[in-house]
Parts: C-alpha cells; sequence; structure tokens
C-alpha cells in the first residue's frame, strides 16, 4: 500500500476501512501518528513495522487481536495500550519497541506470541491481570532486563508452572486485585458500595478513572482520552469516536451509558457491580440526608438513608478530589464521583454526569470527561 514511503507524516483512515492489509504502512519512518478511527476490524502482520518515527498509536476497540510483527521495530514508540477486549498478541508484535515504558496487560488477553516483546528494553513493569497465564511462547518477553513481572497473587501456582511464565520467576511480583466492598442496602433501586473502586475501606480513595475508561493512567487530559482523536480545529483539536448525540463534536453513535466493557467498576469488581446511572445518583441525593463527616482523619460526607426502615444505614464518600491533565487536586474540601451516563441536557456531549462535594454542600452536576474522578459502584 505506502509501504517505505518515507515522507509520510501522519495518516487519517476514512470511517469506512475495515481492514488493513500486511506490511501496509511498513517502513513508513517518518510517520508520528495514526487516527484509526473505530470502526476498523483487523490489521495485518507487520502493518506499521519499522515505522521509527511512530511514537503514539491507539488501536480502536475493535480490534481483537494485535498481529505478529505489528510494531515490530517501531524504536520510539512509547504509547500503544493494550486494551480490554485483546485476546490475542502475534509472535514479535512489539519486538525491539525500545522506547516503551510499561506493559498492561489485560485479563483478555488469552495468548502471547514468541518473542511478542523481546527487546523492549525500557520497560520498567510488566503487569498481567489474568489470574490463569495466557498461552505464553519461548522468549515472550526476552531481552527485558531485571523490570518486575507483577502477577495476580491468586494465580502464584499456575505462572510458577506454566513453562514459558515460570522463566520469569525470578521477576515475579505478586499483585492484589481490587477489593470487593459490601453492598449497603439504602431502601433504593441499587444497593450501594461501601467503598470507592481500588479502596480497601471507606476512608481511602481508591483509583481515578476518565469516564468510559477502566484503568488509572498519569495523564488525564484529551491527548490521552481513549474515546476521541485528534483533528485539525484550532478551537478543539479533537473529536469524539464513541458515546457522541451531536455530529458537531465527532462520529455520532447514540450512546449515553456506558457499556460493560469501558464500564471501571464493571470492570474491576466483576460479578453485577456496575457504576450508577444518572438517574441512580439522582436517587441517592433525593433520599438520602448528606452531612459533612471526617472518618479516621479523612473529610467526607456521610450520606444516611431517609427511607423509613432503612434510617440507620449510611455510607462514607471521602473527598478524593480530582486529576486533571498530568495533576491532582486533593485538598480535601471536594470530590467528584462518576456515573454511567453523558450529560444529555449540556451543551455538549463532551461532559459527564457525576454527584459533586465542594466546600460544604453535595449536588448533582457534570464534568470534562478526560478527569480522572472517584467511582462507587452499585449492584442489584
Amino acid at each position: 500500500m505506502l509501504e517505505g514511503c518515507s515522507g509520510l507524516l501522519s495518516v487519517v483512515l476514512p470511517e469506512k476501512v475495515r481492514w488493513i492489509r500486511e506490511r501496509a504502512f511498513a517502513g513508513c519512518s517518518g510517520l508520528k501518528g495514526m487516527d484509526l478511527g473505530y470502526a476498523l476490524l483487523r490489521i495485518d502482520c507487520g502493518a506499521f513495522a519499522e515505522c521509527t518515527s511512530l511514537v503514539s498509536l491507539h488501536l480502536p476497540a475493535s480490534v481483537t487481536e494485535i498481529a505478529g510483527d505489528l510494531f515490530s521495530g517501531c524504536t520510539a514508540l512509547t504509547d500503544c495500550p493494550v486494551y480490554v477486549g485483546v485476546k490475542t498478541i502475534g509472535a514479535g508484535a512489539f519486538r525491539n519497541c525500545r522506547a516503551l515504558p510499561e506493559l498492561f496487560l489485560p485479563e483478555s488477553v488469552e495468548s502471547i506470541g514468541e518473542e511478542a516483546f523481546w527487546g523492549c528494553s525500557s520497560l520498567s513493569r510488566i503487569r498481567t491481570e489474568r489470574r490463569i497465564p495466557a498461552s505464553g511462547a519461548n522468549a515472550m518477553f526476552g531481552d527485558t532486563g531485571t523490570c518486575p513481572v507483577e502477577i495476580p497473587v491468586e494465580g502464584w501456582d499456575l505462572y510458577r508452572a506454566e513453562p514459558n511464565w515460570n522463566l520469569y520467576e525470578s521477576r515475579f511480583s505478586l499483585i492484589l486485585h481490587v477489593a470487593s466492598p459490601d453492598p449497603v442496602d439504602l431502601g433504593l433501586s441499587v444497593k450501594w458500595a461501601s467503598f470507592n473502586v481500588g479502596a480497601a475501606v471507606p476512608e481511602e480513595f481508591g483509583m481515578y478513572f476518565a469516564w468510559g475508561e477502566t484503568e488509572e493512567k498519569n495523564d488525564y487530559s484529551w491527548a490521552r482520552y481513549r474515546w476521541c482523536r485528534s483533528k485539525n480545529d484550532e478551537l478543539f483539536p479533537y473529536e469524539l469516536i464513541k458515546y457522541n448525540y451531536d455530529s458537531k463534536w465527532g462520529i455520532v453513535d447514540d450512546l449515553d451509558v456506558l457499556e460493560p466493557a469501558d464500564d471501571a467498576a464493571h470492570i474491576k469488581l466483576g460479578g453485577t457491580w456496575r457504576m450508577p446511572t444518572a438517574e441512580e445518583m439522582q436517587e441517592l441525593l433525593a433520599h438520602c440526608l448528606f452531612r459533612k463527616m471526617t472518618l479516621n482523619g479523612v473529610k467526607g460526607f456521610k450520606c444516611s438513608s431517609l427511607v423509613k426502615g432503612y434510617e440507620d444505614r449510611w455510607i462514607f464518600f471521602p473527598n478524593a478530589g480530582a486529576a486533571n491533565g498530568e495533576s491532582y487536586y486533593v485538598d480535601g474540601n471536594y470530590a467528584h464521583y462518576a456515573t454511567a451516563s453523558l450529560d444529555r441536557g449540556s451543551s455538549t456531549p463532551r461532559y459527564a454526569k457525576v454527584l459533586k462535594y465542594s466546600v460544604s454542600y453535595v449536588y448533582f452536576d457534570s464534568v470534562i470527561r478526560h478527569c480522572g474522578i472517584s467511582v462507587r459502584a452499585v449492584c442489584p
């Protein structure tokens, strides 16, 4: 297709493109970035191999296989997440991606090919979420130095017994999965979690998530937001590629409630846990009494049920602040708690509905989607 076109600097694929063929852009040494859209289904082997200037590329959620040699020799690549939904990582897929800083393998990854990450010498950590080891091949992490390989504590014996994982046993570091909260019945349509996603007790802040994302990160900006892509517009140089009801802001799909794969509470806690909808958050606000409270030295607010027969039930929300860009704003005086709902009443789908606490009162509002905020789960 365009193999070896060294003068190519950037590419925006038309939305009708579903398939990128083998080595389509291989050797395009000047290529720094690509916009793959959201409808792509398949990318063949070596499609971006030896693109030595490529720094960042986000695969759409519709792509479930990272083909062999796909990014082999992309020596400048620093930002290419393996998203939830990817099942297969082919042989040599990231071979000699020497600038790649870390690797996160979600639970969906079932197989990793031979030398998939060989020569990724800048890796500072390799983390896998699977309790049962993905099927591994020879030297899948070969020549990656001594960076720790983080595995779930529940899978310790299985990883030690699997030959292609056992090679890295000296680097194994155990990780504990997110603690499961207790469901608290406040007499409402759903039960509420006793603490935040990522916490272990009510006063802990827990994790911060951009709306529609399921992992923490270092940069909560539009430039690193999963559901947008860059465009040539001085006023707003990004457009939305999912969860959008207005063509002015990008590709319209009319989705306004998060799908399970994009729900941080569901992905982290499993089972029937999920993020609350706007209606469920409004129900909480309407049928509970909110008062300032300090729990074990942590400022927050106590949410006590006003429903008859449930007046003795309450949950605590810590004032965890929020993250914007690369900064965290935590002064103990405010909090944002996410819902799974876009703000349909807003003039733009760039905002999602949240419960806010500011200084002395709680109210229902919205927040821009790329910010990192707290999540409190619900279940039936």
